[in-house]
């Protein structure tokens, strides 16, 4: 049994004919539109750098910078900071799915945590478009976070 089990560890991390052909850094820029329940929505972008451990497994930055209307004389801009795992199914289209957590800053800095999925798909070996991420947002209330944009491979 711990045979079995051995094996299959190997099978799963030693994947380096696989890893080879992904890149080793991807870098994407998003626009972003966040909305709580009943409430303005906060237009505006983010970044996302992706490093790749495995073909299958990458870790995460993100930083997005948003901003809404509160009222009809003010408005509030958030700026979310966050870090955490990504799990993808690398094919022209690849679906992905992550947990994201870090900060957020709005009128005071805040804890905050994503939960979402993804698909991007890839047009050349060093481009792709990704056509939505949608989440769950939590950063001192709930919200809901879209995002589309385009991602770049760096290095393989």
């Amino acid at each position: 049994m711990r045979l079995i089990i051995l094996a299959g560890l190997l099978v799963i991390f030693c994947q380096t004919a696989i890893a080879q052909d992904i890149p080793k850094f991807e870098l994407a820029a998003a626009y972003t539109a966040s909305s709580r329940v009943f409430g303005p929505t906060c237009h505006g972008g983010g970044a996302a750098l992706t490093y790749n451990v495995r073909s299958w497994f990458g870790a995460v930055a993100d930083v997005g910078l948003c901003g809404r209307e509160s009222t009809a004389t003010a408005s509030s801009t958030q700026f979310t900071y966050l870090v955490g795992p990504r799990v993808s199914y690398r094919r022209r289209l690849t679906p992905y799915a992550q947990i994201l957590v870090g900060g957020a800053h709005e009128s005071a800095n805040t804890f905050a945590m994503t939960i979402g999925a993804g698909l991007d798909i890839r047009v050349t070996d060093r481009f792709a478009i990704r056509l939505i991420q949608p989440e769950y947002l939590n950063a001192a209330r709930e919200e809901f976070r879209i995002q589309t944009g385009v991602v770049f491979a760096l290095g393989k």
